[in-house]
């Protein structure tokens, strides 16, 4: 919603007293911060998504063929379809392909894919938003792991993969939990970047033996370790691969 040159201008109108949102109560240092409020709160019945706008803006730009531009338009139609049928359509990183056609191949692969797995869990290389590879014949699915792998190894701290398999439930639904190490007395080990709730499920669905949580902050040894005795330029430079 753009404000007029007038108000934009009048500085009663964006200094004025403190109001509340009439949708939700939300209090507002200013009748501006209220109306931008106002139009995007969630109570609001006439709630402008914006950010969804702008995301099939960006996504216009992006392609400039005729499929993707047609695809995109496809998603945008798809969107308000939805909107006017009251149901919640998020479009702000949907991981949707350029064209229809890639898009269908996209979720069949997706579908085949987890007919297969099914919610096995466990480690999935190449998954996640580490930067992965492969040391000494040890996969690292982050750099976290790979100093990890580093130091033990240079310190004949024997370790392995962790092959045991841990039930836990989460939304209902049954899956498996795979730790990250094994070590030699039976211990296991777990390397996160940041914890989520459904780590902590995880965590507590090992009765059998003791797991050790170790965030960046509990390898610093490690990190430390490899900067003064190796040389790169960056972490990812030792990995073989």
């Amino acid at each position: 919603m753009a404000l007029s040159s007038e108000k934009a201008l009048d500085s009663n109108y964006n200094k004025s007293e403190t109001q509340h949102c009439q949708f939700c109560g939300k209090e507002c240092k200013s009748k501006n911060s209220l109306i931008q409020h106002e139009i995007r709160c969630k109570e609001n019945p006439n709630r402008k998504c914006f950010n969804n706008l702008k995301y099939f803006a960006r996504q216009k730009l992006k392609g400039k063929t005729k499929d993707n531009c047609e695809y995109i338009q496809h998603q945008q139609e798809s969107f308000y379809s939805n909107k006017e049928k009251g149901l919640h359509v998020n479009y702000h990183s949907t991981g949707a392909a350029s064209t229809l056609e890639k898009e269908i191949q996209r979720r069949q692969h997706i579908s085949a894919t987890a007919k297969i797995n099914k919610k096995s869990g466990g480690l999935r290389v190449n998954s996640g938003r580490g930067k992965k590879g492969i040391y000494k014949g040890y996969y690292c699915d982050s750099t976290y792991e790979l100093v990890y792998i580093i130091y033990n190894i240079d310190h004949n701290i024997k370790f392995e993969r962790c092959t045991l398999k841990y039930d836990y439930e989460c939304n209902g639904e049954k899956h498996k939990y795979h730790p990250d190490f094994i070590l030699e007395d039976g211990s296991l080990v777990e390397i996160k970047g940041y914890m989520r709730d459904v780590d902590l499920i995880k965590l507590n669905s090992v009765k059998d033996r003791p797991i050790k949580l170790l965030f960046e902050k509990d390898l610093k040894y490690a990190f430390d370790y490899v900067k003064q005795n190796y040389i790169y330029n960056k972490l990812t430079d030792l990995y073989e691969n």
